[in-house]
């Protein structure tokens, strides 16, 4: 990077603006680097845009009773990647044009007209499932009569598609509004999941990013009302009826695990949204490790020569609080799925496990082709349970490591 002297000044990048409760929300598209500056750093922004050096903001700034190190603030623009050092006076022919936090343009009417139906639709399948509450359970109790290792195969099959159309969604919705997007494997709870990527949400309004992280709970929900609907009013041939049967089971697994929201599901980012907040599970794990410091650090004789700093001393005063709310519920929630993993979910992967084992066996033993298939199957997919959560931590702490060193 080059020097940053008093008469040097800045090149800009094209830079996406748009005003919020949590300040000026400044950042590249391009990168999905986006920050937050106050009054103060917009009114230095504003003036390094305008061509103006280094020294020439600091004497400005100075003159209006405001003091800021102007040079530090140039050196973390440049860091961001939104600007380069230049040593001739440039205006930067975007401008700091901010955008209307309101403004859907041509895609308003349409989506009003998609959100209508898809109220109206749900509504329906609400209404018709509460009057006659047998036909939820009539809709997933074959299920119920299938072979484990069938139903094993059928649901992790579906579990699979279901979220390759779920993230499709996220995906087309922020291409449509012009957000780089990128679908990939990540893992959620220890479970391999698609996840797209979505760095550059902050470069549209919030009732775009509200359209992009609500696309795919709306398609769980619209399939899991239509195929309620389907299930209840047609006589459907077995292998349909049973896809549309573990369809429904399955989805309403995923959107209750939706609102475990002390993860970064879609509901938590619809929640940050929703709050303004930064980086609301980031703070409340700092916060969390503060008063570990705190509580802890005199035990070990560190806490006199390197006091605890309170990481929210910075946020304003309702975000505080609210990272405050949010860590409580983190512990409670965390607790709590780990107390179900033990009690539930780790006797289920045993049994599981044991009784894939075994129908492999059996159709190895027996030269059952079928029973065979099934039984590699299942295994194929324990393997990929187990194996992938743990090569992506392994290659996330390489990353970070090489990072840090």
């Amino acid at each position: 990077m080059d020097q940053i002297e008093p008469n040097s000044c800045l090149r800009f990048h094209k830079l996406e603006v748009r005003r919020e409760k949590i300040g000026l929300v400044v950042g590249r598209k391009e990168t999905g680097e986006f920050v937050s500056l106050d009054s103060l750093g917009e009114e230095t922004l504003r003036l390094l845009m305008d061509g103006a050096t280094i020294s020439e903001v600091e004497s400005v700034l100075k003159s209006r009773g405001r003091d800021i190190n102007v040079a530090s603030f140039a050196s973390n623009i440049i860091d961001l990647g939104f600007a380069s050092v230049s040593d001739s006076p440039h205006k930067n022919p975007n401008g700091l044009t901010i955008e209307s936090e309101n403004d859907l343009g041509r895609y308003g009417l349409p989506f009003l007209v998609v959100i209508i139906c898809w109220i109206i639709f749900l509504s329906v399948a609400f209404f018709r499932t509460a009057l006659h509450p047998s036909a939820l359970y009539a809709a997933v109790d074959s299920l119920w009569k299938l072979n484990f290792m069938v139903f094993y195969v059928l649901i992790f099959g579906i579990f699979l598609l279901d979220g390759a159309i779920h993230e499709s969604f996220h995906y087309l919705s922020a291409k449509l509004f012009g957000v780089p997007a990128k679908i990939g494997l990540s893992v959620r709870l220890f479970e391999p999941v698609f996840q797209t990527e979505l760095h550059a949400l902050w470069s549209v309004n919030r009732k775009k990013r509200y359209i992009v992280l609500f696309a795919g709970l709306m398609w769980e929900s619209l399939a899991l009302s239509l195929f309620l609907l389907v299930k209840s009013a047609f006589q459907l041939p077995q292998p349909l009826s049973l896809f549309l049967s573990g369809y429904i089971f399955l989805n309403i697994m995923v959107i209750i695990s939706e609102f475990a929201f002390f993860t970064k599901t879609d509901v938590y980012f619809i929640l940050v949204t929703a709050l303004n907040c930064g980086n609301l599970r980031d703070d409340s794990i700092n916060y969390l490790k503060y008063l570990w410091r705190r509580a802890f650090g005199k035990l070990s004789g560190k806490y006199r020569s390197s006091p605890a700093t309170d990481p929210l001393k910075v946020l304003p005063a309702w975000e505080k609080k609210t990272v405050k709310w949010y860590t409580w519920f983190m512990i409670v929630g965390s607790l709590a799925f780990l107390i179900f993993s033990y009690l539930i979910s780790f006797w289920g992967v045993v049994s599981v496990i044991a009784l894939t084992v075994a129908q492999f066996m059996n159709g190895l033993l027996a030269s059952n082709i079928l029973e065979f298939g099934l039984g590699a199957a299942g295994l194929g997919i324990l393997g990929f349970n187990v194996l992938f959560p743990v090569y992506f931590y392994i290659r996330k702490w390489r990353k970070t490591n090489s990072l840090i060193n």
